[in-house]
């Protein structure tokens, strides 16, 4: 039987168990039955999963696609801040999305989210302070923030990449302003 059928006949013999239509023993039997014993949590996870693996792609595709829009379109500025907006949206929605499902890939929708308001804030910056000394600023404080996100959700990776970008980050404003 197709994994979508048996996501039905589980929902339904949920829907029986929980408005007492069957009784209890014989609703865990069937969802046993159904769930080859692996539970219906696990079911459902393993079709969530399949679903994610397909939300994934487009949610990397956001970085390209931001960078396109930024540098290389000749949109207005506000249509510009708009989609980055909804792009950051998006990747914030599937953090949220992939976290309550324990999804392994979790990480990958928080950096996207992170990494988007980076270029959000790089482009409000550029946008009302060109040529300005608070880009280096800017840059400095999102790393300080991916730190600040790294320690609090106890994430050590995230917490690597925000010290080692933040030290190269230094490292140029160094050389560029000596």
């Amino acid at each position: 039987m197709d994994d979508e059928r048996k996501r039905i006949i589980i929902e339904e013999i949920n829907y029986w168990k929980k408005h007492k239509l069957l009784s209890e023993e014989k609703c865990d039997f069937l969802l046993a039955l159904y769930t080859q014993g692996q539970g219906e949590e696990y079911y459902l996870k393993r079709n969530y999963e399949k679903a994610f693996l397909i939300y994934l792609p487009l949610l990397i595709l956001l970085v390209p696609l931001s960078v396109i829009i930024m540098y290389f379109t000749q949109l207005s500025d506000t249509m510009q801040i708009s989609l980055l907006v909804m792009f950051f949206g998006f990747s914030l929605l599937s953090y949220y999305m992939f976290r309550k499902h324990h999804f392994q890939y979790t990480f990958v929708a928080l950096l996207i989210t992170l990494i988007l308001i980076l270029f959000i804030s790089v482009f409000i910056n550029n946008y009302f302070f060109p040529n300005s000394y608070l880009m280096p600023i800017i840059i400095l404080l999102n790393f300080i923030l991916w730190f600040v996100i790294g320690r609090r959700i106890q994430h050590k990776l995230l917490q690597i990449i925000s010290v080692i970008s933040f030290i190269f980050t230094c490292i140029y404003i160094i050389f560029k302003f000596t």
